[in-house]
């Protein structure tokens, strides 16, 4: 069975160069191999907007021999 982790990150947006911050993020994020499935916009979020993360978790070791 599959298994995920999650993360919820904030992003505010009071400065001019905060998009450009998120998508750096955003890009190293995708790199450490989260997936970005959900962004809560700043209207309903109101310290800025939350993006909601995914990855995929690696199978438990099982302690077995692998025979």
């Amino acid at each position: 069975m599959t298994r995920f982790e999650y993360q919820i990150q904030s992003y505010p947006l009071n400065q001019k160069a905060s998009l450009a911050q998120m998508q750096d993020d955003l890009n190293l994020r995708g790199e450490q191999g989260w997936e970005l499935v959900s962004v809560i916009p700043a209207t309903f979020a109101h310290t800025g907007h939350t993006a909601l993360f995914k990855r995929v978790l690696a199978a438990p070791d099982d302690g077995g021999s692998g025979l």
